[in-house]
């Protein structure tokens, strides 16, 4: 029903938020041995390289699940719907995996992994959906408030609201 559907999709924004809020306290917070992680050790755990690393396979993503539907003859909306749904999926993965093979503090620095591809995603999806958004290729109409679309959805339509609108 158009009601569940409206419930499904709030509930499904809210999980994303809190996934990204565990997996970025799990990376920066010590595991199950209480370790802490020094101020030192939380800024150069990392280098530059590896962030590229963990970032390349969200972006080329994008660009590839764009082109191939568009190969397919896929429509605009159906593109973008791809897109989104090849990169979103992996981050619950590797926290998943992460939780799961990694205790102390190598579960801090497994878990930044996610977090840090959590956070290219978002960032990368969102300014991606808003390019195309004004380029007309989503459902929602590109002369809409930007407001609106963030709150509104475009695939479930009430019963009451006429279809055309």
């Amino acid at each position: 029903t158009p009601r569940w559907h409206k419930i499904a999709y709030i509930g499904g924004n809210v999980s994303g938020i809190a996934l990204i809020i565990f997996s970025t306290v799990l990376s920066f917070k010590g595991g199950s041995d209480g370790s802490e992680p020094t101020p030192q050790e939380t800024i150069t755990a990392t280098r530059p390289a590896d962030y590229v690393a963990i970032a390349l396979p969200c972006l080329l993503g994008l660009v590839v699940a764009t082109i191939l539907p568009t190969l397919l003859k896929l429509s605009k909306p159906e593109r973008l719907t791809t897109a989104v749904e090849c990169c979103y999926q992996n981050t619950g993965i590797a926290t998943s995996a992460a939780l799961s093979l990694f205790s102390g503090s190598d579960l801090q620095l497994a878990m930044r992994v996610p977090t840090i591809y959590g956070f290219v995603e978002a960032i990368s999806i969102a300014v991606y959906l808003l390019i195309f958004w004004k380029l007309g290729w989503s459902k929602a109409p590109k002369e809409e408030k930007i407001c609106t679309i963030i709150v509104k959805t475009y695939e479930v339509q009430d019963h009451n609201e006429d279809p055309d609108k």
